[in-house]
């Protein structure tokens, strides 16, 4: 008898509980209402992030920028030099080669990526 109380007790408890869960949609709604709302999400053109990484005692300022069509940048300054890496046009991949400074075009693999990740 004690069981069957308990089953019941448990029972109750969990439809309690997901009667008053909310839903994926309700979550994502109250969020962006409480970021500034859907339109002003939509006027995002682009992101702009920085960071700082430690490496070997010494700070090495980094900056990445998307952008809402598709095109994307890294910038590392490193010892005072600016070097860019992952340059995406939309069509076309390029990075820094670190020994000869020099702009190189990547390969159809790593430019699918890119495009990849981006959709």
């Amino acid at each position: 008898m004690k069981m069957l109380k308990r089953i019941l007790v448990l029972i109750a408890l969990v439809c309690s509980y997901s009667i008053n869960a909310q839903t994926v949609d309700e979550i994502i709604s109250n969020y962006f209402e409480n970021t500034g709302g859907v339109e002003n999400w939509e006027k995002i053109e682009g992101v702009k992030m920085s960071a700082k990484v430690n490496q070997g005692g010494m700070e090495i300022p980094i900056e990445i920028v998307q952008l809402k069509s598709g095109k994307m940048m890294t910038t590392i300054n490193f010892q005072g030099q600016s070097i860019k890496q992952g340059v995406f046009d939309g069509e076309v991949l390029w990075s820094t080669n670190f020994m000869t400074q020099k702009a190189e075009k990547s390969d159809e693999e790593a430019i699918n990526m890119v495009k990849n990740e981006m959709n």
